[in-house]
């Protein structure tokens, strides 16, 4: 959604601080991006205008990650569709090296723009990532029950080794009818 209609992006947990936006001005920026505690660019909360080629690099990363998982019992989130992904997007984006990046205002592909804002040692700067009321992980949790969620490692996903890999999945799913079906009818 946000490639083709751009617009703000927070995971159900996150808020932005009062002062954010007396501070920050979404509208003079292409894209807007807050520093995680990895030194990454957040996942959790991103802004960008319709077709910012920082979202189709992001998107393209998590499509070949997808592609490329050869057992969906054995999806890392973190690297396949998470903050890898994204640091991984931006950063084709930006055309810059290295694992971290710092705060700053980039320009990259098609002299389209990213503001990358923030400290990884004060993730709560700008967005405050996790309801105040749930900075305790069980809390958290438990609130997540409440609503009839199941938060991702609860799952347990790792532990069901399937032997199918992303791409057999998908081919299975939109095909699943017509793989049994003949398409030659006899004739008697």
């Amino acid at each position: 959604l946000l490639w083709e209609y751009g617009g703000i992006y927070a995971d159900i947990d996150s808020s932005p601080v009062p002062h954010m936006f007396n501070e920050t001005t979404l509208d003079d920026d292409d894209a807007f991006f807050v520093i995680e505690p990895l030194g990454t660019p957040s996942q959790w909360f991103m802004a960008a205008s319709p077709r910012h080629p920082v979202m189709y690099m992001i998107m393209n990363r998590i499509i070949v990650n997808l592609m490329n998982t050869k057992d969906l019992g054995d999806f890392q989130v973190v690297f396949v569709t998470g903050p890898a992904a994204v640091n991984d997007g931006f950063k084709a984006f930006a055309r810059i090296e290295g694992r971290t990046n710092p705060a700053g205002h980039y320009v990259g592909v098609g002299n389209r723009t990213a503001t990358l804002v923030g400290d990884s040692k004060n993730e709560d700067e700008y967005i405050t990532r996790i309801i105040p009321a749930l900075k305790n992980y069980v809390a958290k949790h438990a609130e997540y029950q409440k609503t009839g969620m199941t938060h991702l490692i609860k799952m347990k996903l790792r532990e069901k080794k399937t032997n199918i890999s992303c791409l057999e999945a998908f081919y299975e799913n939109e095909y699943k009818e017509e793989l049994y079906k003949p398409s030659w009818t006899a004739v008697p």
